[in-house]
């Protein structure tokens, strides 16, 4: 688990992920991105647009394979990842504070995946819901050290007397 030193600020996006190592294309066939799923640590593929771009697309799921199989009564061969792609992904930079990060997980419980990209929206990571939940503690103090916003001070001049000038 990462401990967060108070010099360096809040824990990032970028101390918690990890570097996906199960992703592919669109044109990927089924098979493959389920023997991927297989071996994955996340539970999912992460689609990717291309090989020198590597934006994600979504992610695909053993759910997200079996709806169109089942439920849809699809075929699996000639099925690609783009045909069973998941779009229910968060895209958030590296440098997010973690903080947030968790904080748009309680917003948006359909999500699948969070992924980390950098500057050109290409993928740097994954950040698992068990990494955010097993560093929760730690957020919740760094969301509590945020300075917050700043309130403009009261006139101590005004009087405490009702608006109507009632007194009892």
């Amino acid at each position: 688990m990462f401990q967060n030193d108070n010099r360096r600020g809040p824990m990032l996006i970028s101390d918690i992920m990890s570097a996906s190592k199960t992703e592919c294309t669109e044109d990927t066939a089924v098979e493959k991105v389920y023997e991927l799923i297989q071996r994955s640590d996340h539970g999912f593929v992460v689609i990717i647009d291309s090989e020198s771009h590597r934006v994600p697309l979504g992610v695909v799921t053993e759910h997200s394979i079996c709806e169109q199989l089942v439920a849809k009564n699809r075929n699996v061969r000639g099925l690609t990842a783009g045909a069973v792609l998941e779009p229910r992904v968060k895209k958030i930079p590296g440098s997010t504070p973690a903080a947030e990060c968790l904080k748009s997980l309680t917003e948006l419980p359909r999500t699948i995946a969070i992924l980390a990209v950098d500057d050109k929206g290409a993928l740097c990571g994954v950040v698992s819901r068990s990494s955010l939940e097993a560093n929760a503690a730690t957020l919740d103090r760094d969301r509590d050290r945020t300075p917050p916003e700043t309130q403009p001070e009261r006139n101590s001049d005004i009087s405490r007397e009702p608006a109507l000038g009632w007194v009892h």
